[in-house]
């Protein structure tokens, strides 16, 4: 942006001589200073006659865009008209009159000559659907013929007139203007003499407008991202991508399939952001925006903490990185135990984010003892899912068993216990059940890691107290236990659950949800579509035993929809569904009138 000062300005108008039949071309003279901001107005003819370049048929005048005066086939009459030119201010408005008039000085012919060219123009821009004066202006005697020819692929061809395109003493006239129109045009003078040709390039202009397709998308990690760059508008001379108002660098999986498509494979989560398609050419410029969003992905791990031994008094820090749509939620415990700083001096944890979006979560312990040995784990989730990683902290010193926490199984289930040993080295861990060394049958099994693995837990032979123990190799040793509920999970009847249950409206209806095996106390609950269920009108629930009985009194057709019955105990939920279909009484009125008609 720059500041324009207001300067006074005097358009002028020179004579112009012309032999009689030729073309005269009058010029309005502006000063170099204001050329910039100044355009023409009109052309006024002995104060009366005003031309404008908007005015389209007249064989006579033809004005320019550019501003020129053209009077075609010029006679005595000419020379007795007085020009005047009108120009306007294009920031201020300012119409300024030339205070001088120019005029025809029309000369008589005194010999043949041959066509010279007087003017003519190189270029014309003009805008789709605009009116397009060419000029092709000569001086010759007698008088020349003019003729305009196109070029094309295939050469240069003759311009054919038609209710478009007209020819006048040389000018070339075309209405509408369109894309097509443009191109290398030659005028062609002719008088019997002699010859010339002048070459004009047309250009067509249409204001540029940019679409990039499509304007939202959402992706997952590793899929697939196409753009489409639209492009209307002419002339387009370059096409340029940005991402966040940033050049767009092409590598291996960012490509341009060709100027207007962007193929980016395995896409990543810094690929998401804005895309930003540019169109130019030497006067106008547009741009359009797409939007590309990574889906919800839940949090996976990029590294993470491995098996570590160290001696009392040593610093150690263990990390989990991360990565995820979401910022994640990250948690660090020891034997399931959430550990936070507030409880130990020792322990710091914290984590933050790389210019990548990577998540680095640490905890780290200055002065490690003993006591702090054991299996540490951290959790990452956010709101679409999570992962977990383990590994084992060892601190040399004796052997010590942490306090278990009492533990309940789902019968029917595997069970996995964990000794909460700490000390190092360990020779072996070794666990009991009632005082009996296990494995005891070949459910059971036990890694050299320590763990106690239980497969198709049985309440009778299961429940009880389990103590493990851990011997090192002088012989220390240590010992815990825990305490093992066996809990039998709920189990549906599906011979009273059936997948759909069919009601005629009116009658009585009911779904019987009976729990077979399961340790007490059982809760129930319905749902209707997948929305918590409640008793209205003539729907109710009655609760029987081991059983809840969704009971209608009289079906209605609102009554149709998928009833879900879950039934919840200490070990676990399970649910079964069915569908209700409700007939009308239309239908069994027509049933009754089909099987009338059969027996006549």
């Amino acid at each position: 942006m720059h500041a324009v000062v207001q300067q006074k300005f005097i358009p002028q108008v020179y004579d112009d001589y012309v032999i009689r039949g030729n073309t005269a071309v009058l010029r309005c003279h502006l000063p170099s200073f204001v050329r910039e901001y100044v355009t023409l107005d009109s052309w006024l003819i002995d104060d009366d006659v005003v031309l404008k370049s908007t005015d389209i048929e007249d064989d006579k005048y033809t004005v320019l865009a550019s501003g020129e005066l053209i009077l075609h086939r010029v006679d005595d009459s000419d020379g007795k008209r007085n020009f005047k030119c009108r120009a306007r201010h294009r920031l201020t408005g300012e119409l300024v009159l030339s205070p001088t008039t120019g005029k025809v000085i029309v000369t008589e012919p005194h010999s043949p000559m041959g066509p010279r060219i007087t003017f003519s123009q190189s270029q014309v821009r003009a805008e789709e659907g605009s009116y397009v004066r060419i000029p092709c202006v000569s001086t010759a005697q007698p008088a020349p013929d003019y003729r305009w020819l196109k070029e094309t692929a295939s050469g240069l061809f003759p311009v054919i007139e038609d209710h478009r395109i007209r020819v006048t003493s040389g000018t070339l006239h075309i209405k509408n203007a369109m894309i097509s129109d443009g191109g290398k045009y030659q005028c062609i003078i002719t008088n019997g003499i002699g010859d010339k040709r002048t070459d004009t390039v047309l250009i067509v202009t249409a204001p540029l407008r940019v679409t990039v397709i499509p304007e939202h998308q959402t992706l997952n990690i590793g899929e697939t991202a196409v753009l489409n760059c639209s492009v209307s508008g002419h002339p387009v001379h370059t096409v340029t991508w940005r991402k966040d108002q940033r050049h767009l660098a092409a590598n291996s999986r960012v490509q341009l399939l060709s100027r207007d498509v962007l193929h980016i494979t395995s896409v990543r989560r810094e690929d998401k952001g804005m895309y930003q398609c540019f169109a130019y050419n030497d006067v106008d410029g547009a741009q359009g925006t797409a939007e590309i969003r990574i889906g919800d992905v839940p949090p996976y791990l990029l590294s993470a903490f491995p098996d570590t031994t160290v001696h009392s008094g040593e610093k150690v820090s263990l990390k989990c990185v991360s990565a995820g749509n979401f910022a994640p939620r990250v948690a660090w415990t020891l034997y399931e135990q959430e550990l936070s700083t507030a409880q130990n001096s020792r322990i710091r944890i914290g984590d933050y984010v790389s210019h990548q979006g990577h998540v680095t979560s640490y905890l780290n312990i200055t002065d490690a003892r003993v006591e702090d040995s054991g299996v540490y784990r951290c959790d990452i989730s956010n709101d679409v899912g999570a992962v977990w990683h383990a590994a084992r902290l060892n601190v040399y010193g004796p052997p010590f068993i942490r306090p278990f926490p009492n533990i309940s199984a789902i019968s029917g289930q595997e069970l996995v216990l964990n000794c909460p040993v700490g000390g190092y080295p360990i020779k072996s861990i070794t666990w009991q059940k009632g005082g009996i060394i296990l494995p005891l049958d070949h459910r059971h099994k036990i890694s050299t890691a320590g763990y106690l693995t239980i497969q198709d837990v049985q309440k009778a032979a299961d429940e009880g107290e389990y103590t493990c123990i851990a011997k090192n190799p002088d012989g220390l040793t240590a010992s815990g236990s825990t305490y093992v509920s066996v809990v039998v999970a709920p189990v549906i009847d599906a011979q009273y659950f059936p997948d759909t249950i069919t009601a005629n409206e009116g009658e009585r209806a009911k779904i019987i949800c009976s729990v077979t095996t399961g340790d007490p106390p059982i809760r129930f609950k319905w749902l209707k579509n997948g929305f918590p269920f409640v008793s209205a009108g003539k729907v109710s629930v009655q609760l029987l035993d081991d059983s809840s009985i969704l009971l209608f009194r009289k079906v209605q057709a609102s009554d149709r929809g998928q009833y879900t019955c879950i039934a919840t105990n200490a070990a676990t939920s399970t649910n079964m569904t069915s569908q209700l279909v409700v007939n009308g009484k239309y239908k069994r009125f027509l049933l009754f009138e089909a099987r009338y008609i059969n027996l006549i």
